[in-house]
């Protein structure tokens, strides 16, 4: 996921359709944090039915807000300070890990 963004831009040229991205790139794994919840750019892109992308930006951007839940690092963790506990939220607080 690191090398997403350049690997876009080296590999297809500009501005692209959705039907061009799913031919070229498609079937590309996009590695989740646990290998058995990756997906393919395929994948994350089904919910569109058309759409064309004028850039490598645009479209890494397409595919980084439709990643499934499984891409994302704790829910509800912060190390900014306040908890949930002391925030007076319902929020779920994660007590054993505390940044400091």
């Amino acid at each position: 996921m690191n090398t997403l963004r350049e690997s876009l831009d080296e590999r297809l040229d500009y501005p692209i359709d959705l039907a061009g991205v799913r031919e070229e790139i498609g079937d590309e794994l996009l590695e989740a944090p646990d290998a058995e919840d990756s997906t393919t750019v395929g994948d994350v892109l089904a919910i569109y039915e058309e759409d064309t992308y004028e850039s490598a930006d645009e479209l890494h951007q397409a595919i980084l807000s439709n990643l499934p839940d499984e891409y994302v690092g704790r829910k509800h963790y912060s190390d900014r300070g306040t908890t949930a506990e002391n925030s007076g939220t319902d929020e779920p607080t994660d007590e054993e890990d505390q940044s400091f």
